[in-house]
């Protein structure tokens, strides 16, 4: 199993890093794009792009739209 699927399985128990984890929250109050998450997690566009590709890839987060900076995402349902 490689690395990326070990962590995809990983986020799919439940296993959210703490980034993971506050952004899910944030996107409990609806979609958000990463120039928003940005100055709430105080993170890099990349680290935070990082973080919202996983989780999209384990099904936790959707992307609604954009690209980059413009990236739109939400809990998927």
């Amino acid at each position: 199993m490689t690395r990326r699927v070990e962590r995809i399985d990983q986020l799919r128990k439940g296993q959210l890093t703490d980034t993971q984890a506050r952004i899910a929250e944030i996107l409990t109050g609806g979609p958000h794009g990463v120039a928003d998450l940005q100055p709430l997690l105080g993170l890099s566009p990349s680290g935070i792009r990082k973080a919202l590709t996983e989780m999209r890839d384990a099904g936790i987060v959707e992307q609604i739209g954009g690209r980059g900076q413009r990236t739109v995402y939400q809990l998927a349902s």
